[in-house]
């Protein structure tokens, strides 16, 4: 688990832990919380998510709309735009580029 790489992050684990648990709880300042950014960038990497930037470059969608989307890792666009438009992405499925 990536929390143990860096005695920094092993306090993480048990958040991830019950991450599911959490989210039932509604407990907003532990799913709210600052992460490091080093280690948000690495379990971007991992995870090897993508999202989708249209033709246009008008939207990004968590999934391909059409053969001409653009696919970009979600390192990326979290390097770019940073975490909340991820959030917004996977959460609302297509929103504007900033």
């Amino acid at each position: 688990m990536i929390c143990m790489t860096n005695s920094a992050w092993s306090h993480l684990k048990n958040y991830f832990d019950d991450l599911g648990g959490y989210r039932n709880r509604g407990e907003r300042a532990v799913l709210n919380m600052n992460l490091p950014e080093e280690f948000v960038q690495i379990v971007l990497k991992e995870a090897k998510l993508s999202c989708f930037k249209t033709k246009d470059g008008k939207y990004f969608r968590s999934i391909r709309g059409g053969s001409d989307d653009e696919e970009i890792s979600a390192v990326d666009v979290y390097l770019a735009y940073g975490g909340c438009i991820l959030e917004q992405i996977y959460e609302r499925g297509v929103v504007p580029v900033p």
